[in-house]
């Protein structure tokens, strides 16, 4: 066959066209003639050649990777006879993704909620998006406000060409509130009068800003301790604390305490009565109870404490030759807060 082959193969079609903009693999298939077939078409770019041998067959053309500019591609025939053809054609590659920069919110920036992103591209971006969202482009810049997903903001940029550039800004994503180590008083502690309730260990990943304090629903202002009155009244006491960061995140603490205003009941169940005469050691047994518990029951006379007893079942001895022979006696019982309280005044005379 090859003996019988008299004219030359030709090129008469590269299968591309000249100035023809490649950014992604394309398949070609040059044109070829030749009066018994070819035997061989060959398409060489950057160095690399790829084959073809049956006329039904496609080249493969893969632009190379972060090219941007003019690129020759050139095609040799080969016919059974060994005789050639060659054909150039010169395309314009660009598979460079376009520049920019992220411009908002600066790296390890401190984000509650969503952020405002501005992204500043080159001229050539032609679409933004950032974490998934489609950014608009105003004045120059492309923006769009997303939240963070896991800390990160990733912005891609596509030119018209389909080439993406992908963009990460790492922040902080903070929306949670500040937390403490502890609170006092604890939980259902008893408390009288004016007591102080505090916080302490308070912190938060980006800062705490304020510290404030309610009781029963009444402000009483800010810092991490605060005095909280009573007065007279006994019962539940709801403390709510609340601590704010300087992102805006809050988170509230609420302790339940219990006053305890009242003073503890106190009797005496034997002793001398009012204007007994007396002599010797003389003992005094009293009966207090509380419901925040007896601390202890003391034997006042002539306003001098003479006895004191802490167990229950109160007994109080004073050797009486050691008074004057007038003597002015009450008893007064303590709870375990301090609340008091007096039996009424009886005389005794000394024999």
């Amino acid at each position: 066959m090859a003996g019988n082959d008299i004219a030359d193969p030709e090129i008469t079609a590269t299968g591309l066209t000249a100035g023809q903009l490649i950014a992604k693999p394309i398949d070609v298939q040059p044109a070829v003639t030749d009066d018994y077939g070819f035997a061989l078409v060959e398409m060489t770019v950057a160095g690399k050649t790829t084959t073809i041998r049956n006329p039904w067959e496609k080249l493969r053309f893969t632009p190379p990777a972060g090219f941007s500019g003019d690129l020759a591609v050139s095609f040799r025939v080969t016919d059974f006879a060994g005789k050639t053809d060659e054909a150039t054609t010169v395309v314009k590659v660009d598979t460079v993704g376009p520049a920019g920069s992220i411009v908002s919110p600066v790296a390890n920036a401190h984000i509650r909620g969503v952020a405002k992103v501005v992204f500043r591209g080159a001229a050539d971006v032609a679409s933004a998006t950032v974490n998934g969202v489609a950014m608009k482009k105003v004045s120059g810049d492309w923006t769009a406000s997303v939240a963070p997903n896991r800390g990160q903001l990733v912005v891609e940029a596509a030119d018209s060409s389909g080439n993406i550039t992908r963009f990460t800004r790492t922040v902080v994503a903070d929306n949670e509130g500040p937390t403490v180590t502890s609170i006092s008083p604890a939980a259902n502690a008893k408390v009288r009068g004016t007591f102080t309730s505090s916080l302490s260990g308070a912190k938060d990943v980006s800062g705490v800003a304020k510290t404030e304090l309610w009781a029963n629903g009444k402000y009483l202002g800010t810092g991490t301790s605060r005095t909280v009155a009573t007065g007279k009244a006994s019962g539940n006491v709801k403390l709510t604390w609340k601590l704010t960061d300087k992102l805006g995140n809050s988170r509230t603490y609420t302790r339940t305490v219990i006053a305890d205003n009242k003073a503890p009941t106190v009797k005496i169940t034997k002793a001398p009565k009012n204007k007994a005469k007396v002599k010797g050691t003389v003992k005094v047994y009293v009966a207090a109870t509380d419901t925040s518990g007896i601390a202890r029951v003391e034997l006042i006379i002539n306003g001098k404490v003479v006895a004191k007893d802490v167990k229950s079942g109160y007994v109080l001895s004073v050797n009486t030759k050691n008074q004057k022979k007038t003597m002015k006696v009450r008893v007064r019982a303590y709870d375990k807060l301090g609340n008091v309280t007096y039996t009424s005044i009886r005389t005794w005379y000394r024999k």
